[in-house]
């Protein structure tokens, strides 16, 4: 039986509310450093990964990878303020929807992937209304978007990622016999 103020089981075995709101405020102290991580951290983990792409797909080119490394000396700076600009919209909105998903999934690489695949799909559908607003489409629209995608889902797990580390998921309590 259940008598106020323990922490102890009652006979059905349900936990009693003294043992689960503090899961409740550690979930909501959780849930604000995700969202803050993901605002302030993600776009410039974003503006970081289309840089390496810009270098990649550039360097993998015929061309010579001077054209890459010139645009990413030169325009560092715009990137980053472009990252954060219209990044912050998506990042919030992936936060948002881990948030209220994080609490079904039970282990540590199910919320990584899922936060990596909420943050691809969010980016690419945020992008994907700016790119084919215009009606004009073409295969550069579908590699855009597939960057938006990359950027986006490598920005997710990396703050996914850094929630985990400092802020991890609280285990259930241990129902006591």
């Amino acid at each position: 039986m259940f008598i106020a103020g323990t922490a102890s089981i009652d006979n059905e075995g349900a936990i009693p509310p003294s043992t689960v709101r503090p899961r409740g405020r550690i979930m909501i102290k959780r849930n604000i450093w995700l969202l803050v991580v993901s605002l302030f951290i993600g776009p410039a983990i974003g503006a970081v990964t289309f840089l390496t792409l810009v270098n990649i797909i550039d360097g993998g080119s015929a061309s010579s990878n001077a054209s890459a490394q010139a645009f990413t000396d030169d325009y560092w700076p715009l990137v980053l303020m472009f990252a954060y600009v219209v990044g912050w919209l998506p990042a919030g909105i992936s936060a948002i929807i881990m948030m209220l998903v994080t609490r079904f999934l039970p282990t540590r690489w199910l919320r990584l992937i899922t936060g990596t695949v909420i943050g691809a799909i969010v980016s690419a559908a945020y992008i994907g209304l700016f790119i084919f607003a215009d009606h004009t489409n073409s295969m550069d629209d579908f590699a855009i978007l597939g960057i938006a995608a990359l950027t986006g889902g490598v920005s997710a797990l990396f703050c996914i990622a850094l929630i985990e580390l400092f802020h991890p998921l609280p285990k259930p309590p241990v129902p006591a016999s």
